[in-house]
């Protein structure tokens, strides 16, 4: 999922599967629009999603084209955590489980058995950090990151020039150019 703002914010969000959920709390995408077409900018924004109040939780990445600022904020009902990334980070990857965010005893949100068959968070650390886009693109594809019977697509958004690049269909970021290539500075203008 990829959602714009009419400030040059944009996010995604991981799926991921907490232990607990509520039936009366926010549903995420009410929040998440909330956050992403209400809000001028990235403060405002991480602000919004951290409102109390959720039925589950999400895992969103905010990007701001304009200020040139990303971050990852993983939320759970009444909870949440901001990691700003920036170039001193080198390498952050998020693979659909909770990363920082932790219950008020440090449990784990989700159960991290599902996890377990999982490798690719670990493969990731094990590579050295990236550079620019060839990198993530290499990142994505690699074996062990890229699951041919569950990766649905493959999505770039670089920060510095407002290109997105999506690959579908079974195909690899490395093995063919992108699906559908946007520059979102200028796809988005009057």
């Amino acid at each position: 999922m990829l959602f714009r703002s009419a400030h040059g914010m944009f996010f995604t969000q991981n799926t991921l599967m907490p232990m607990m959920t509520r039936p009366s709390g926010l549903g995420a995408v009410f929040t998440q629009k909330r956050a992403v077409c209400e809000t001028a900018g990235i403060d405002e924004a991480i602000a919004s999603v951290k409102k109390p109040g959720w039925s589950s939780g999400a895992s969103l990445n905010l990007v701001d084209l304009s200020n040139k600022r990303m971050a990852n904020v993983e939320v759970y009902m009444d909870t949440h955590s901001v990691f700003e990334i920036t170039p001193a980070i080198g390498n952050y990857s998020h693979f659909n489980e909770y990363k920082h965010l932790r219950t008020a005893s440090g449990d784990s949100i989700d159960n991290p058995l599902v996890f377990n068959s999982d490798p690719r968070q670990g493969r990731s650390y094990a590579l050295p950090p990236v550079a620019n886009t060839e990198d993530i693109r290499m990142r994505l594809s690699d074996p062990l990151i890229y699951r041919t019977n569950k990766t649905l697509l493959t999505t770039i958004l670089n920060g510095t020039t407002g290109m997105l690049d999506i690959w579908c269909c079974g195909v690899r970021a490395t093995s063919a150019p992108p699906h559908y290539s946007w520059s979102l500075l200028s796809f988005f203008a009057n």
